[in-house]
């Protein structure tokens, strides 16, 4: 079961996934990114509850519908979605 990131209890300068751009947005990004609200960032821990095994991302998206789409009556404009930003 994926966790909430953990600024306290999470180790993140341990984890490596073999992609430092991947990495770094762990290390540096990821707490501040959810303080703005850009992104929520969870979590995979090892067997060491500080350990943090793989991770993921979510930012929120709006999607806008154009007006001659078939769609566009028939549900809120824009539409809310999500995004996978990091895995």
């Amino acid at each position: 079961m994926a966790l909430s990131l953990l600024k306290e209890s999470h180790n993140r300068k341990r984890f490596n996934c073999g992609n430092e751009r991947i990495n770094k947005f762990l290390k540096e990004s990821a707490n501040s990114a959810a303080k703005r609200n850009l992104s929520r960032t969870f979590v995979l821990e090892g067997s060491d509850e500080t350990d943090i095994v793989g991770y993921y991302s979510l930012s929120n998206i709006e999607v806008k519908v154009p007006v001659p789409h078939k769609l566009y009556k028939k549900y809120p404009n824009p539409l809310p979605g999500v995004t996978l930003a990091r895995m």
